[in-house]
């Protein structure tokens, strides 16, 4: 467990991170509206004084890379969440999502607003048979640990690299993603990928609305094969 004063640098840290986010995504969303709109404008509207705000999203006065954030008082912390209407735990870094209607699910079951949204969306689709079928999908790779713990590790790796290739650039030592290794980790994700497509495939719990889309996709495709070439044979005599 972390004493006071770590605990005082992970939560200004965070606070710090999801203002600078939260600034840049309402700055870009009136510039898109072709709307000038600056750091400023936001905290003359929050209330917050521009050094007190300074020293909450870059530590002292803004300056040096050792300049460390300073949390917020009980006010500020107010002001800002009240401001861009996002949760107090998505201020301090304990969830990912900032929309409080996905705040339950997002501290049940860690996903973000986008994902949380695009579940949402899938749900509401009104085409049936692609409803079901993706999630289906979804269900098949969540429930599917042996792939997620695979493809992980491979991301993990990739990720590990851009790090250490960054911190050791300056010494021109570099770890090649062309590696052996690197190329039999891929190797793996992709057989994985095939044998996860081969069970899904033949799984007998495929729900019943994809049976009867599959069913009349051979109709729909020949349907689409001669839509096409009465086309083409069309734009062939108009030029001929």
């Amino acid at each position: 467990m972390a004493n006071n004063q770590e605990l005082k640098e992970i939560i200004s840290n965070n606070v710090s991170n999801v203002i600078s986010d939260l600034i840049d995504e309402e700055i870009e969303s009136h510039r898109k509206k072709g709307l000038p709109f600056y750091e400023k404008d936001i905290i003359n509207k929050m209330g917050i004084s521009k050094s007190a705000f300074t020293h909450y999203k870059n530590g002292n006065d803004g300056k040096g890379k050792d300049a460390k954030p300073k949390m917020p008082d009980l006010v500020s912390l107010y002001k800002i969440h009240n401001y861009f209407n996002v949760p107090y735990s998505y201020l301090l870094g304990e969830t990912k999502t900032k929309d409080i209607d996905n705040l339950g699910v997002g501290i049940n079951l860690g996903l973000n607003d986008l994902s949380i949204e695009r579940l949402k969306h899938l749900n509401n689709e009104k085409d049936k048979a692609r409803k079901e079928f993706e999630l289906y999908i979804i269900n098949c790779l969540i429930t599917n640990e042996k792939f997620i713990s695979k493809f992980s590790r491979v991301i993990l790796g990739k990720l590990s690299r851009k790090v250490a290739n960054e911190k050791y650039e300056p010494i021109d030592v570099h770890f090649d993603e062309n590696s052996e290794l690197f190329e039999f980790e891929k190797y793996k994700l992709s057989s994985l990928m095939n044998e996860v497509i081969e069970e899904i495939s033949n799984q007998n719990d495929i729900p019943s609305a994809i049976i009867e889309e599959l069913k009349e996709r051979p109709t729909h495709i020949e349907g689409m094969k001669r839509r096409h070439f009465d086309k083409l044979l069309e734009e062939y005599e108009k030029n001929t």
